[in-house]
This record gives C-alpha cells, sequence and structure tokens, in this order.
C-alpha cells in the first residue's frame, strides 16, 4: 500500500510530460513509474436510464464540508491509501481547506441510511446517514477523466485462498452500480444528455483498477440497469507521467520502485487527479 511504500520515506515526485522527462532523469536522477488508466466509452442512454430505480435507499447529492468530512476521509484511506502507491495521504485539514476549494460543487456523494446499510438494523427514523460513494469527473480534451472516486469497501473482505466474499454485517456495495448513479449526476451537471440519440456517447478516462473493479460487479446489476459501458471499445491509456527520486535506499523500507515493479503482488501507482497540484 502507500503507507508502506511511501511513508516515512525521503523521496521528491513530479509530474512531467514526455518532453521534460529525459531532463528531469539526466539533471534529478528522477525514475517513471506507470500509472494504469483505460479509455472507456459510457453510453449515455444507458447511463441516465433508471436511475436509482434498483435501490429505492440510495441518494445522491453534492458534499458538504466539514460535515461529511469525517465518513470521506476514513472512507478515502480504505479504499485508496491502503491500496495505492503514491496516493496523497490525507488530513482533515486538507479536506476542509484544499479538497472542498478544488472540487467544489462537482464533488457528489452517495448516501443511504444505517438501517438499510446494515442487515441487522431495524428501520427507525434516527438512522445514520452513510456515505458510500463519491465523485468528481472533468472534462480534458474532448473527454471526461475521473478526478476523484471511491466507495465503501470495509464490507468487501474475501478469503484470500478462495477468494470468496466473507460473511460481514454489512452489504458489499456494487461498484457498477455506485458508479452507475454518481456518473448519471457528474454528467448531467456537466450538461451531457440524450437528446433522441440512443447511441450517443461520451469517453471516461479512469483507473484501470477502478475499471476492473467496475467490470467485476457487472454481471450482478439488477436486469433495470442496463450495462451502460462498452467493454469492447475500452482502450489502455496509461500515465507515465509520475516520476520520483529516492533519497533514502535503505533495505529496511519497501520504496515506491519496488512495490509497483515486483513480480508478485505489485501495488497500484495512482495519484488521483484532485491532488495533482
Amino acid at each position: 500500500s502507500s503507507r508502506v511504500g511511501l511513508e516515512a520515506m525521503a523521496c521528491s515526485s513530479l509530474h512531467a510530460s514526455p518532453t521534460f522527462q529525459p531532463v528531469y532523469s539526466k539533471v534529478g536522477g528522477y525514475k517513471s513509474v506507470v500509472s494504469q488508466w483505460s479509455l472507456v466509452p459510457i453510453r449515455l442512454q444507458n447511463l441516465f436510464s433508471s436511475e436509482s430505480t434498483g435501490n429505492q435507499s440510495a441518494f445522491m447529492r453534492q458534499a458538504q464540508f466539514p460535515k461529511d468530512t469525517p465518513q470521506l476521509m476514513k472512507l478515502h484511506q480504505i479504499y485508496s491509501e491502503q491500496r495505492f502507491a503514491g496516493c496523497i495521504i490525507r488530513s482533515e485539514t486538507y479536506w476542509n481547506d484544499y479538497v472542498s476549494a478544488e472540487l467544489g460543487d462537482t464533488l457528489w456523494v452517495m448516501t443511504t441510511t444505517s438501517s438499510s446499510y446494515h442487515e441487522d438494523d431495524s428501520k427507525n427514523e434516527d438512522s445514520e446517514e452513510r456515505i458510500v460513494g463519491w465523485i468528481s469527473i472533468r472534462k480534458r480534451g474532448g473527454r471526461y477523466q475521473l478526478r476523484e472516486f471511491g466507495a465503501d469497501i470495509s464490507a468487501d473482505e474475501r478469503d484470500k485462498e478462495t477468494g470468496e466474499a466473507k460473511v460481514t454485517l454489512k452489504k458489499p456495495v456494487n461498484m457498477a452500480f455506485v458508479m452507475k448513479e454518481l456518473l448519471s449526476k457528474a454528467l448531467s451537471q456537466a450538461g451531457e444528455t440524450v437528446e433522441g440519440d440512443e447511441g450517443s456517447a461520451v469517453s471516461l478516462h479512469l483507473p484501470t483498477v477502478v475499471w476492473n473493479e467496475i467490470k467485476r460487479d457487472a454481471s450482478i446489476l439488477d436486469s433495470c440497469h442496463q450495462i451502460y459501458f462498452d467493454f469492447d471499445g475500452a482502450q489502455v491509456d496509461d500515465d507515465d507521467g509520475w516520476m520520483y527520486v529516492v533519497f533514502d535506499e535503505s533495505k529496511e523500507q519497501t520504496n515506491v520502485f519496488d512495490s509497483t515493479m515486483r513480480n508478485e503482488d505489485p501495488v497500484p501507482h495512482l495519484v488521483w487527479p484532485t491532488d495533482s497540484f
């Protein structure tokens, strides 16, 4: 994870275009790390159909700071900080002062109540509102980029040997469903509509690890939720612009190169565009 790979390690990072990478490599000793991204066509007709019909207890709204900070901070730690090398470790102040200003009203959250989220809770009016997913997108060069995303994966515990989901008090979230509901809100806000064209589509640039989770869960979507992405049209569109130089190469520490390039269980490298200063 990023905490294992980068915490307490003396290093420097930057993002450079292909033109300047050789300069940083020669002058500063920087080396590139590949971030795996995919470019996926999104079918707007299917995306905007049957919004929330598969789960009446799920609601979409814009994020509210500092109210949502404690939940978002904890969920982001589990979804990103503990799983990806290079991921920025965000403090409460960072969420309130930087993320809230950087993303503004483009940050959407998917919420549900604790009574609907926990199988053992009895439904009551005092049930706690829980965030189960969040998203922000931006348009760049004729396509949309997944600027920020995450979901509550704390219930998605799997046996390391069998791969089977473990029994927990929480219902695991379906990534394909969470993305569908949140992305429809984000694209609507961006002005995308179907306008009678059943074949209309847009391209979404997203981390490959997120794309793989969506594909994994797509097969168990409710029948009312049509497949909104194009499997065959997806393309590899990696980013090799992130560069690092490690000042302390102690054998006792696992640096970003070791963790992302090892043969067995390499750690995905990901810096969310939210954090690209």
